[in-house]
């Protein structure tokens, strides 16, 4: 079931272990994997562990308070 869903992980500051925790075991599972932050430096920083463990997943920054970003963030997932 897993892998046939992409999973998006919001990530921010107060929940960031969760948030990875969440992703890294969404992706063991065979899932594809967006991570997503407000900063770049947050995207950046989970993408690279992750894929450091051989995970396949990508990042891009969203604030979800813009509309622009949300918009940018569902083509990123649906291509």
């Amino acid at each position: 079931w897993v892998a046939k869903h992409h999973s998006f992980i919001d990530s921010f500051h107060r929940c960031s272990r969760i948030g990875f925790s969440i992703a890294k075991r969404l992706a063991e599972d065979g899932a594809k994997v967006v991570i997503s932050s407000r900063k770049q430096k947050n995207v950046d920083q989970a993408v690279e562990k992750l894929r450091s463990l051989n995970l396949a997943v990508s990042g891009l920054v969203c604030h979800v308070g813009k509309q622009e970003d949300r918009q940018k963030l569902v083509q990123h997932v649906r291509s």
